[in-house]
């Protein structure tokens, strides 16, 4: 059976917008979409390390989590490669004690996926413990297809583990560059015709 990884934040849900709220209601920063240069939120919102961690804390907040809206066209695309006879994989790099209220949010929206995996993607203590997987076990896995919004993962699928990417054009990743594995995607229309056979 084919398999497709999905990461979560900012490719199933618009995870930040609602970071973009939290900022200036709690620290009185107002940062614009298109501000975001780099996936390290604690730069790109000039943070200090504690006002970080305290962000950290208020982003993954279940009644903050739950706001998040779906990536129009996800939802659909999911459904269509499941359908299709496609195993979707739902992998991402969440704080561990988050996963409940992630699948609750999944199911609220109503998406077909055939697993949900919290990685350590990104060397984060919340991330790390029972109920994870590292980056070592997630490069002994095997994909067909993966949709990232992370320059870092989508450089990881690609490079080390050999996986064609469709990477979710999103303005933190804009100025990175890739090998010949990862596909810049506007959205999730453009995804689903560009990948219509996997």
């Amino acid at each position: 059976m084919r398999t497709i990884y999905v990461d979560m934040d900012d490719v199933l849900t618009e995870s930040n917008l609602i970071f973009l709220d939290v900022l200036e209601r709690e620290f009185n920063k107002k940062v614009g979409y298109e501000d975001i240069h780099t996936f390290d939120l604690k730069v790109s919102f000039g943070l200090t390390e504690d006002e970080f961690e305290r962000f950290f804390e208020c982003i993954h907040q279940e009644d903050e989590m739950m706001k998040q809206t779906p990536v129009p066209g996800s939802k659909e695309t999911l459904q269509h490669w499941q359908d299709q006879g496609y195993e979707v994989k739902i992998l991402t790099g969440r704080p561990v004690a988050s996963e409940g209220v992630s699948v609750d949010w999944l199911a609220r929206h109503g998406y077909a996926y055939d697993s949900f995996t919290i990685v350590d993607k990104y060397n984060r203590a919340a991330s790390k413990g029972n109920g994870s997987m590292s980056l070592e076990r997630l490069a002994e896995c095997s994909f067909d297809l993966a949709i990232e919004d992370s320059g870092k993962m989508a450089q990881f699928l690609s490079e080390t583990m050999g996986v064609q990417v469709a990477l979710l054009e999103r303005p933190w990743n804009r100025s990175m560059d890739f090998n010949g594995n990862v596909a810049r995607c506007a959205d999730w229309q453009e995804i689903k015709t560009r990948f219509e056979r996997v």
